[in-house]
């Protein structure tokens, strides 16, 4: 597990736990091709799809928030629309952040389900799987 230091210690850091996570999704990705091995068991499935639903469990309000600081805390740095008075851009903002974290909202329903799923199936394997490994057997390799 990652060791995840105290609250953010300002937007550089912010920006940098944002970047390090479209970084990790992209190791990822390439962890989970099927030509890489960074899957081994059902387990490790898993395990991935709990991780990313308790990630995207997290979204909607990490949107919601980024979309509560540009309105409300940065709106007065940005210019207005002198017929409506809101500030340019504000409402699409708006309805791209909330069409998103439905969005998040629905793969996080998604991942738990898959998740769910992928418990019944690693109860049957996972004891198999575990006595292949104890054995140091190879259980890809035809026999001799």
């Amino acid at each position: 597990m990652i060791e995840i230091p105290g609250d953010p210690e300002g937007p550089e850091q912010t920006r940098a736990i944002a970047e390090g996570i479209r970084e990790a999704v992209l190791l990822l990705a390439r962890a989970t091709a099927s030509d890489r091995g960074g899957l081994r068991y059902p387990s490790d499935a898993h395990q991935v799809l709990g991780a990313l639903s308790a990630a995207a469990d997290l979204l909607p309000t990490i949107l919601e928030q980024t979309h509560d600081f540009v309105t409300q805390t940065a709106a007065p740095r940005f210019d207005r629309d002198p017929e409506g008075g809101d500030v340019y851009g504000s409402r699409t903002l708006a309805e791209a952040v909330q069409e998103a974290a439905g969005h998040a909202r629905g793969l996080g329903r998604a991942l738990r389900m898959a998740t769910g799923g992928m418990r019944s199936m690693n109860s049957i394997n996972d004891d198999i799987y575990n006595e292949l490994d104890a054995l140091d057997i190879d259980d890809e390799a035809p026999p001799a």
